[in-house]
């Protein structure tokens, strides 16, 4: 789905300079260049997985025999990996053959722009003649053939880059299809051999297993090593590159990771002792006149903690910890209060209420309900609001 996308994307873009057809061809050779080179990097994974498998077997003809398949499989990996290389450079003449259509189409426009010039002064020339001006006219007869003289130049110049196009246009496709026809002829001639390979290798194994003879012995191992070296030399593999694939297939470690190009051994060894060595012989810049070798210091003499004895005579010192010991201790209840305490009254606004008490005892208001004892205890005690109630309705505490 993301491709469809993706190719519908580049339609759009390559539409709008006119070349849509070409733009899709390139970005469909790019798909199937990155579908070989998924094809290459897989069977050298599957080469490797091959080998760990035939480490594991108790069959030596079979642990042999796809031992050496994991080299020849290695080798055709490679064979598809140089003729993804060629097929690139076949993807890659068609992409400068489009680099060169855009900078013909500058071209055309600017010869698009000086057509444009002409009919609009042409229009304008036409329109100062039925007005009957004099000086305009020549005027514009004068820049009319100015724009002329530069079209005429603009069209010879893009003649002449057309004519040069094409001919590049012919002889790189032509190079470019001539290689990629090679390529595969090589690839093919090539795999041809690889196939060849196989068949031997496959004639080496016998229907009884090693295991089940009484030699218990596979005597084909000459056999198989001479089919891989010559493989090798037919196909042109590098001899550094066969003599690591040779190595791998030999080697016991339980895993195994492939290695795109050759590593020197001896360019790898290197220890810390031989480091410090040569760092040590090699004076400084600022040392060398003086003629004393910078070292480093000394590492501080190891100290040792020390524990205080009260700590070792502790009986719970290395005592496992159980259940109980990881549980929280008990929360105790709150203590209980006195019995002749006085009561606790906790008062927000002691302002505001007694401005309230002395307005309830004023005479200032006159009330036309009938208060309940019940409703100034509750006033009184809890010091809460109350309302007044209509006549022959007792009042609540709220």
């Amino acid at each position: 789905m993301a491709r469809i996308f993706r190719r519908a994307a580049n339609k759009v873009k390559n539409s709008r300079d006119g070349h849509r057809s070409l733009g899709l061809l390139i970005f469909d050779e790019k798909v199937v260049y990155e579908n070989f080179q998924k094809v290459a990097i897989a069977k050298a994974d599957a080469s490797i997985a091959m080998l760990k498998w035939a480490k594991s077997e108790d069959n030596l003809a079979l642990q042999d025999v796809f031992s050496k398949v994991f080299e020849v499989s290695s080798m055709w990996a490679n064979l598809m990996k140089d003729f993804t290389e060629e097929y690139h450079k076949y993807r890659k003449s068609f992409k400068e053959v489009l680099q060169q259509e855009r900078v013909l189409d500058e071209s055309r426009k600017r010869e698009a722009m000086h057509a444009a010039r002409l009919n609009r002064l042409q229009k304008q020339l036409d329109q100062n003649k039925r007005k009957s001006e004099v000086g305009r006219p020549r005027t514009i007869s004068n820049e009319m053939v100015e724009i002329i003289s530069q079209a005429e130049q603009e069209q010879a110049e893009l003649e002449v880059k057309t004519t040069k196009h094409e001919i590049f246009k012919a002889r790189k496709l032509r190079e470019s299809l001539s290689k990629i026809s090679d390529g595969l002829q090589q690839w093919a001639s090539k795999t041809l051999t690889v196939a060849g390979a196989y068949k031997k290798l496959a004639d080496l194994i016998s229907d009884t297993p090693t295991q089940l003879t009484e030699s218990k012995v596979f005597h084909g191992t000459g056999q198989t090593r001479s089919i891989v070296n010559d493989l090798a030399r037919d196909i042109h593999i590098d001899p550094e590159i066969s003599a690591q694939l040779a190595a791998m297939a030999q080697s016991t470690q339980p895993y195994l990771y492939a290695v795109s190009a050759p590593v020197k051994q001896d360019s790898a060894k290197y220890h810390y002792a031989d480091l410090n060595a040569a760092q040590e012989q090699k004076p400084s810049k600022t040392n060398a006149k003086n003629g004393k070798a910078r070292r480093a210091p000394q590492p501080l003499p190891h100290q040792k903690l020390k524990v205080k004895e009260s700590l070792l005579v502790d009986p719970n010192l290395r005592r496992p910890l159980s259940l109980n010991d990881l549980r929280p201790p008990p929360t105790s209840p709150p203590p209980p209060l006195p019995k002749h305490a006085k009561q606790i009254v906790f008062r927000t606004n002691s302002a505001k209420e007694k401005h309230r008490k002395k307005d309830f005892s004023s005479s200032e208001y006159e009330f036309t309900s009938k208060v309940t004892w019940e409703d100034l205890v509750c006033e009184d005690k809890h010091l809460k609001r109350f309302r007044f109630r209509q006549r022959g309705i007792h009042g609540t505490c709220h």
